[in-house]
């Protein structure tokens, strides 16, 4: 169910309003990793907490979100066998 309701939620176009999407691929050294993954737990606390925030609010005002934010080392296959010649 879960991987079914990822590929459902990536299949959008996101060209929507309130839809946006972007993909960040490079090589960083393990200081900027610890870095993007600090920065990116604070970026989930701050979002649980405006969610805590909006449920005062009547559910005619709220509008469902998803959000999906993957970080894990990887490369495309095509790179490693480039880099393997």
């Amino acid at each position: 169910m879960r991987k079914n309701g990822i590929a459902k939620f990536m299949a959008s176009s996101f060209t929507e309003e309130n839809s946006f999407r972007f993909y960040i691929r490079d090589t960083y050294s393990q200081t900027s990793i610890s870095i993007i993954e600090r920065k990116l737990n604070q970026l989930k606390k701050e979002v649980a907490l405006l969610n805590q925030e909006d449920a005062l609010l009547p559910l005619e005002k709220r509008q469902h979100i998803g959000l999906l934010l993957p970080m894990r080392p990887w490369e495309m296959s095509q790179f490693n066998a480039l880099r393997r010649s």
